[in-house]
């Protein structure tokens, strides 16, 4: 006898079942002769109720015949269901086995993606020091880079995820040169398009991690915006001014014709 259970293959002994239904063409004609002169049936308000009862007796017919249906396949499925649990019972055994394994394999995976993102964290700090990026520039993540494929198996990390922060370090580096641009060149193109205080980052915090084209459009309308707002405020302090005068004018006069 062979105890060696370790390497052991399943083997599942089934033959197939051969179904005979002798009197299948029997059957067949009978229903057919019994059902054809109902075929084209038209039941009358009169005969209602013998058509409710032929109803009944036609489908007594149809029950006994599911049923004996039924029955066979119940028969017939029953060793192949018994054959089914007993295999799942197996599959089972393996599955506590592998849940356990998992588990543990799954653990040691999370420590070294917690490793990963230790050492991809420090290098982008590093990163962002030496390319003096500041804090409120700082605006890459690390997250889509933790991952086991970020580690060597020492658990340092490889040459591809260095170079994955440097590029986002130096993408905040590059946006951070761009901001301070913009905001240079915003006093000048606001004096160059008449106003009389300059825009400041208040105004164009909304925008100004923009990519180039929309900030460019953006900052057209927000100029043209506040020249138009100068020009009504300006229009509207001339006429108060005007009226202020205007009214002087009149106090003058009037005194002058109550004088005389």
């Amino acid at each position: 006898m062979n105890t060696n259970t370790e390497n052991a293959l399943a083997v599942i002994d089934f033959t197939p079942t051969k179904v005979f239904f002798e009197n299948y063409e029997e059957l067949k004609l009978a229903a057919q002769e019994y059902l054809e002169k109902y075929q084209n049936l038209i039941i009358s308000e009169e005969d209602n109720k013998s058509g409710k009862e032929l109803f009944v007796e036609i489908n007594a017919k149809y029950k006994a015949l599911d049923s004996a249906r039924k029955e066979f396949v119940k028969n017939a499925s029953a060793p192949i269901k018994e054959a089914d649990a007993r295999i799942k019972e197996l599959l089972s055994l393996y599955d506590e086995v592998k849940a356990a394994i998992r588990k543990q394999t799954d653990a040691h995976d999370e420590s070294r993606k917690e490793i990963a993102r230790t050492l991809l964290t420090e290098l982008l700090e590093s990163a962002w020091a030496n390319l003096g990026v500041e804090d409120d520039n700082g605006n890459a993540v690390i997250d889509d880079l933790v991952i086991l494929g970020s580690l060597t198996e020492k658990n340092r990390l490889t040459a591809k995820a260095k170079r994955a922060v440097e590029t986002k370090a130096q993408e905040d580096k590059n946006l951070q040169t761009t901001v301070e641009f913009r905001l240079k060149d915003l006093e000048a193109q606001s004096y160059k398009a008449g106003l009389s205080v300059p825009l400041s980052k208040t105004n164009v915090q909304y925008f100004l991690l923009s990519d180039e084209e929309t900030y460019q459009e953006k900052l057209a309308e927000l100029i043209a915006s506040e020249v138009e707002r100068e020009r009504q405020a300006n229009a509207a302090r001339e006429k108060a001014e005007q009226e202020r005068l205007a009214a002087e004018e009149a106090n003058r006069k009037a005194a002058e014709q109550k004088a005389e």
